[in-house]
């Protein structure tokens, strides 16, 4: 008897050190499955994230509306920039933009005050004297417009997410009388392949004097190295009052060759849809940024040609020179 419990003992324990040695081995490859699952999901996370990072980083250094609205903090911008165009005397306007939080708000409200150039592609809530599209005057000369508009407002965050921002404004525009006005905006990010981000933004606005309108705007980021983004624009702005579209779009290109220093390349397609759908201008703009001073300070300097079609795309050619200081950057 005992020699058969000797026999069965010594037959059935590599059986059952096989069995433990299988689990244990199942475990450890179901342990690297996980890890390796969880390192495929983190690097695809730090991705998506470093494409988004870099597109922020790129319009925060060239001064972009976007990169205002995703700062974490308050800030503000103070710029002189003077223009001379082929033809005509030199122009030189000053500016501000702020955006402040107020305390105890969970950052969700922003006190916003900005200057608009007066120009119908330039004179929409959404974009500013200073956009990614090279415009900043009158797109049929090339010229900076002396007259801008003056707003003043309370910016509600309504939700703001990696991938959405959305946002609520009301306030007054600086006029005699003083003209109320109102915004809503909503921007969602895509992360396509390629390394390429798809912004989609859509916003309505009312204004006491001009009514309602509306702007829709769709771009493509690309991320050409950590230093160098390229980006499609399309912009198309539509007013209540005249019934009309004006639309924006074309190629940028930044290159950012340090921390202090970069380079941005605009060739733009303006067009309206009144007297008849026509492009009315082609803009080629190179803008060249750099910190003077800490990390508040800087200049640009920008040749543009413009090539506008009431005067038979004739070649006009402008030099622009601007002085910033940025507060609250980071």
């Amino acid at each position: 008897m005992i020699k058969i419990l000797i026999c069965l003992i010594i037959t059935l324990s590599p059986l059952a050190m096989s069995k433990e040695f299988y689990n244990v081995v199942e475990s450890d490859t179901e342990r690297d499955k996980k890890k390796y699952s969880y390192s495929i999901n983190e690097a695809h996370d730090v991705l998506s994230n470093s494409i988004v990072l870099i597109g922020s980083k790129i319009d925060s250094f060239f001064g972009q509306n976007r990169g205002d609205d995703l700062a974490n903090g308050s800030r503000i911008r103070m710029w002189t920039e003077t223009t001379k165009v082929e033809g005509e005397k030199l122009n030189t306007e000053a500016n501000i933009r702020f955006k402040i939080h107020l305390p105890y708000t969970q950052k969700r409200f922003k006190i916003v005050f900005e200057k608009k150039a007066d120009d119908p592609a330039q004179d929409n809530p959404e974009n500013t004297p200073h956009d990614d599209s090279g415009n900043t005057g009158d797109n049929k000369s090339g010229k900076i417009s002396s007259k801008g508009k003056t707003t003043a407002a309370l910016q509600y965050i309504v939700d703001s997410t990696r991938n959405w921002n959305f946002f609520a404004t009301t306030g007054i525009r600086v006029d005699i009388p003083p003209e109320p006005f109102a915004r809503a905006r909503v921007r969602r990010n895509w992360k396509l392949p390629y390394d390429v981000e798809m912004i989609a933004e859509q916003s309505v606005f009312w204004f006491l004097e001009d009514g309602f309108g509306e702007t829709s705007s769709l771009d493509f980021d690309y991320k050409v190295s950590p230093n160098k983004l390229f980006r499609f624009s399309n912009n198309a702005t539509w007013r209540d009052e005249t019934d009309t579209f004006t639309i924006i779009h074309g190629p940028s290109f930044f290159h950012t060759f340090s921390p202090r220093r970069g380079i941005s390349y605009h060739a733009k397609a303006v067009g309206s849809s009144r007297p008849k759908s026509m492009i009315t201008n082609y803009d080629l703009t190179i803008t060249y940024r750099q910190l003077l001073h800490k990390t508040w300070f800087f200049y640009e300097l920008s040749p543009k040609g413009t090539f506008p079609r009431d005067e038979q795309w004739k070649f006009t050619p402008s030099i622009s020179l601007k002085f910033e200081v940025v507060i609250g950057r980071n």
